[in-house]
């Protein structure tokens, strides 16, 4: 792969010249032929030094892999294939030097890690890795992999710039749900219990097994753990619910803001990453969300791995406005495609409490009653919190 050499001196290399400087002054000054020998003595090691680094690194080649996607804070698992196109002649002491950049609206400092590779021999490939942390939602691109080797003696080092870039999507972090969300929007997780079972599929997921109650249906009892326990213990399962939840998320932003606004942006996506991720892990039932940001997304339909993946991807670079419409795409499409008993609505916001309760004004009464959790409250951590809190 053609790119951009570079030839540099070392700092053990600049100790060595200085060394040399003052064998050859001696040596012109005084005339003293044994110090001129010296001298031609010290300069071959750093020819040789110069020519091998610089042949070391032809025919180099290094494919990166990376995952498609990966939340803020998680650990990042990077996987290089470094190949010696040569034949006959091994590379030592490799460099091979990432540079990693946050794709933003503005300049962000540039990450870089180093993976040292003892030896990659001829006509070879040497498979590595290295790990990373990337704290921030949004774009990531891989800038072109730089090599780089010192070998023989650390004198002078020859590095080599290699094409091929690479972007990863890195969604909002991850957190833990708390109680009330659970009690508004997993209410339909529940054991087999009385007049609520029903024989089949429509049973559920199994979920785990608790103690015998009275009124546990007898089909419920799982006999082999209660034979093993000594106790009855009846299957508690997943009901698959057919439940409709509409999750409106408002991504609001003054227009002069500071660090405050820009954290409640943050957590607000983690929240909205976080709830989506649990309500796509059962099938069965209706997710309508809507996302007012700079950009506004909204989908109706069944929870899906595909449909998670896709508000993870939105959300990875959703840009928060002072223009937010989380309520506008929703009441178009029929405020979610349906109401009913079966409907659970909620809206998570960055706005603080007054501004919210403007936002609702002049909406339908049914829309000012739906529940509404603005992350700047004090309550905030009984809905959700990030896993560090």
């Amino acid at each position: 792969m053609k790119g951009r050499r570079a030839i540099t001196v070392t700092r053990e290399g600049w100790y060595y010249l200085f060394i040399l400087a003052f064998v050859v002054g001696g040596a012109v000054m005084r005339q003293i032929n044994p110090l001129f020998a010296l001298s031609g003595l010290m300069v071959a090691p750093l020819l040789l030094n110069w020519r091998i680094a610089a042949v070391q690194l032809r025919s180099m080649r290094v494919d990166r892999r990376l995952p498609p996607r990966i939340a803020a804070g998680e650990s990042l698992a990077v996987d290089l294939s470094i190949r010696n196109d040569r034949s006959g002649l091994d590379t030592w002491q490799l460099r091979v030097i990432e540079r990693i950049r946050w794709i933003g609206e503005k300049r962000s400092r540039e990450d870089r890690v180093e993976v040292l590779v003892p030896i990659v021999a001829a006509d070879h490939e040497v498979d590595t890795s290295y790990r990373t942390v990337l704290l921030r939602r949004g774009r990531y691109r891989f800038e072109p992999p730089i090599i780089g080797s010192a070998f023989p003696f650390g004198l002078i080092a020859a590095s080599r710039r290699l094409d091929g870039d690479d972007q990863l999507l890195v969604s909002p972090r991850v957190g833990r749900l708390g109680p009330a969300w659970r009690r508004a929007v997993r209410a339909d997780r529940t054991g087999a219990q009385g007049a609520s079972y029903r024989r089949g599929a429509a049973d559920g997921d199994f979920y785990s097994l608790r103690e015998y109650r009275r009124g546990d249906p007898i089909r419920s009892i799982h006999w082999r753990s209660s034979a093993k326990l000594g106790e009855l213990m009846v299957r508690q399962v997943e009901q698959r619910s057919d439940r409709q939840v509409a999750l409106l998320v408002d991504l609001w932003i003054p227009e002069t803001f500071d660090d405050q606004d820009l954290d409640a942006v943050e957590l607000a996506a983690s929240f909205a990453a976080t709830a989506v991720v649990d309500l796509c892990r059962n099938a069965g039932g209706k997710l309508t969300l809507s996302i007012g940001a700079a950009e506004t997304f909204h989908h109706s339909g069944s929870p899906s791995p595909a449909l998670r993946n896709t508000v993870l991807d939105f959300l990875a670079t959703a840009k928060a406005s002072a223009e937010s419409e989380p309520f506008s795409m929703w009441l178009e499409a029929g405020a979610g495609g349906g109401g009913g008993s079966t409907t659970t609505a909620l809206v998570i916001s960055t706005r603080p409490a007054e501004e919210l309760t403007k936002l609702v004004e002049g909406l339908p009464e049914y829309v000012a009653r739906i529940p509404r959790i603005g992350v700047r409250d004090p309550g905030i951590g009984d809905w959700f919190r990030l896993a560090a809190d």
